[in-house]
């Protein structure tokens, strides 16, 4: 895997095309849509389709196909794989990041973690910083939305201007 995360970043330089502001997007916002599979007790393999909504209201067709594009697994379609060099440098950092944190791992079959989804403190796994239902979690992914509101032709651009808006979020 290494060796291919290698590739893929000396490909990446060498491609003038190359937007890095597109790939911090998309990692930023590629597991988005599991606050909807949380809230709506839908299986986590469905997270990339809410993703994919979730992002194109906000930041249009290209970003979300970025953003929804980082699997490769056996629970993914055609759709959901990897295609362009953006995507493929996400999905490799998903899958580095995610062996590095996952506390418990289905051994087949798509995770639903139960509700009430528990968030901790990240120096100490059993600190719980607050707890969230299914309405708080529909109510958090709705305020997201209303916040983002349409940053597609903003992104485009000019893509850092994405990250002078000041975000409100409702209280935890």
């Amino acid at each position: 895997m290494i060796t291919k995360g290698v590739n893929l970043i000396l490909e990446a330089s060498l491609n003038l095309n190359f937007n890095l502001d597109v790939v911090r997007a998309s990692a930023l916002l590629h597991d988005i849509g599991k606050l909807n599979c949380w809230a709506t007790r839908k299986p986590w393999s469905e997270h990339v389709y809410y993703t994919y909504k979730f992002v194109e209201k906000c930041l249009g067709e290209n970003m979300a196909a970025h953003a929804m594009r980082h699997h490769i697994g056996p629970s993914y379609g055609e759709e959901c794989h990897p295609k362009t060099l953006t995507e493929k440098i996400v999905c490799l950092a998903d899958n580095l990041a995610s062996g590095a944190d996952r506390r418990e791992a289905p051994e087949r079959g798509s995770f639903l973690p139960p509700l009430p989804i528990k968030l901790t403190h990240v120096l100490n796994p059993n600190v719980v910083r607050c707890s969230m239902d299914s309405e708080r979690l529909t109510g958090i992914s709705k305020s997201l939305l209303e916040n983002l509101g349409k940053l597609e032709e903003a992104f485009n651009k000019d893509s850092t201007g994405v990250f002078l808006h000041e975000l409100t979020y409702p209280q935890l």
